[in-house]
């Protein structure tokens, strides 16, 4: 439907902070997408430092607002209103913070925003105290209550925000995350990427691609570098990212001897260049999760080897993944990557099989366009 509003749809989107990661890898990529003349995409962010995408976003109109993380009805409700009187009023309040965003959007629904969208983006384990526990439920409850819309990047994950029965209730559906795979075309940096970076041509090159926390199990990475090292001398394993933990396993890198292997390359915006010059990625993720790197890996033609606790929504190119169960231990791990890491097709017949399945930039575009100008027909809502 076509804006016919004097001004574009204002949309609010909260989130912890723009850094480099698959949602926001997405969103930025939504932002490009849109219409600066239809949509108004501005980003209230509750992480006081300046996040790695903020410069990329304010170049192409959005506006950056710090707001405060805190989970108080009556201090949510008085933030929110001072945002939507200075910069609104937003026709969308779009959530992206999980459990947390629930207070926001219980104050955008008594501001009046029209639409308000939880987006479930991952599965946060349930440990914690009798406390955090109850916390969750309460957020659950505001959630289903106060959200018009839900969308989730996995049936896992709209579960765990939304609940079991999630899908019940015409409101929720699950929509993974959008990728644009146009960058995987260029594939005459692979030479290059592999130069700058010292890997030579006859050298085995794994990639991981996640933040340096628990959920990334890069402890288990090392060991299997350790037991391929047995196998196969001439390998590079390349950790792309940052987090609490860098320092840690930099330290198990080097206990394990493996510190000329193993590549520290911290955050990197622009991951097709790099991916394009990989062989295999390996991502032995602790919880159930739609990694976008992984998506991006089949685009790139590279063999995945993943845990089987990765969420089937990333499966692009069948031939290309190898699901291992984590209680196989690294030597398991070792062995497979040993005997199945060179790709069994070329890389542009797996980009072409990416462009042709549901998890490109157009859909997620598409589905968004109809989700924000909902608000200009009430029926057009029901359908969403």
């Amino acid at each position: 439907m076509v804006n016919n509003k004097r001004r574009p749809i204002k949309v609010l989107n909260v989130l912890w902070k723009l850094d480099v990661g698959g949602m926001e890898a997405s969103l930025v990529a939504l932002l490009t997408h849109l219409d600066p003349g239809q949509f108004q995409m501005d980003f209230l962010v509750t992480s006081q430092y300046e996040g790695d995408y903020d410069a990329v976003v304010k170049k192409m109109g959005a506006r950056i607002v710090l707001g405060k993380d805190r989970f108080s009805p009556g201090h949510n409700l008085r933030d929110l209103a001072a945002v939507n009187r200075r910069f609104g009023p937003y026709d969308v309040l779009h959530s992206h913070r999980h459990y947390s965003g629930a207070p926001l959007l219980r104050a955008a629904h008594q501001l009046g925003v029209p639409l308000r969208i939880a987006h479930s983006h991952t599965i946060p384990t349930m440990k914690g105290s009798a406390f955090d526990r109850a916390r969750v439920a309460i957020a659950r409850r505001l959630v289903r209550r106060h959200c018009t819309h839900g969308l989730a990047v996995s049936r896992a994950a709209a579960a765990s925000l939304f609940g079991e029965r999630w899908e019940s209730d015409q409101r929720f559906r699950v929509l993974p995350r959008g990728c644009d795979f146009e960058a995987f075309r260029a594939t005459d940096s692979r030479e290059r990427v592999r130069r700058e970076l010292g890997i030579g041509a006859d050298e085995m090159a794994l990639v991981h691609v996640a933040s340096f926390n628990d959920n990334g199990n890069h402890e288990f990475i090392v060991e299997v570098g350790w037991e391929f090292s047995r196998l196969a001398p001439q390998f590079r394993i390349v950790l792309i990212g940052d987090g609490p933990l860098l320092h840690h396993i930099q330290s198990q890198v080097a206990f394990a001897g493996l510190s000329d292997r193993v590549m520290f390359l911290g955050e990197q915006p622009d991951l097709h260049a790099l991916l394009l010059a990989m062989d295999a990625l390996i991502f032995p993720s602790n919880v159930e999760t739609l990694g976008i790197a992984v998506v991006e890996a089949q685009a790139a033609g590279l063999v995945c080897f993943l845990s089987d606790r990765v969420v089937p929504e990333v499966d692009a190119v069948p031939e290309l993944l190898h699901r291992i169960p984590m209680e196989a231990g690294p030597g398991a791990w070792a062995r497979e990557i040993f005997a199945h890491g060179r790709a069994p097709i070329t890389q542009a017949e797996a980009l072409e099989r990416c462009m042709a399945g549901e998890l490109g930039i157009e859909s997620y575009v598409e589905c968004h366009k109809r989700l924000y100008t909902s608000t200009l027909d009430p029926q057009q809502a029901r359908e969403i």
